[in-house]
């Protein structure tokens, strides 16, 4: 295969393996995604180099707690507090998708746990009914009720 006259091999050579959200509190991240069913598999502290590369030369430490949910896994990543994000849409990652089998139920669930519930986002189609969520950082999570 060719791609932008680079020759591709036929066989993909990358697997999917995780999503990292930045959290402001690990315990707390930690306590709301299990809250969700999430697992823990290990946490461990990336060294001093991963600092600059997330553009957080000032964070204290570096701590990161893999978790996992049905062979999804994510990995919580604190560096300590940010400035408020942006309101406008930013190029990049947009919300953490999770199928659920009942939208009410997962509402009240995210919400006990310390997140929020945007009933006024919900929505149905073809492919399903969703709502939009959050975590206690404000990370969106898009519920999904489909099939």
């Amino acid at each position: 295969m060719r791609t932008g006259g680079a020759t591709l091999p036929d066989e993909p050579e990358f697997e999917p393996s995780h999503v990292t959200i930045c959290v402001s509190d690990i315990d707390r991240a930690e306590a709301f995604y299990a809250a969700l069913g999430f697992s823990r598999l290990y946490a461990m502290s990336p060294p001093e180099p991963f600092k600059t590369l997330l553009e957080r030369p000032d964070a204290a430490a570096l701590t990161m707690v893999a978790m996992e949910l049905a062979g999804f896994r994510i990995e919580l990543l604190s560096c300590g507090p940010e400035a408020a994000a942006p309101k406008a849409p930013r190029i990049g990652a947009r919300h953490l998708s999770l199928r659920v089998k009942n939208l009410d139920a997962a509402a009240a669930r995210i919400t006990a746990a310390g997140g929020c519930a945007h009933p006024q986002t919900r929505m149905s189609n073809d492919a399903g009914e969703f709502m939009m969520a959050a975590d206690p950082d404000g990370q969106r999570l898009l519920l999904m009720r489909t099939g």
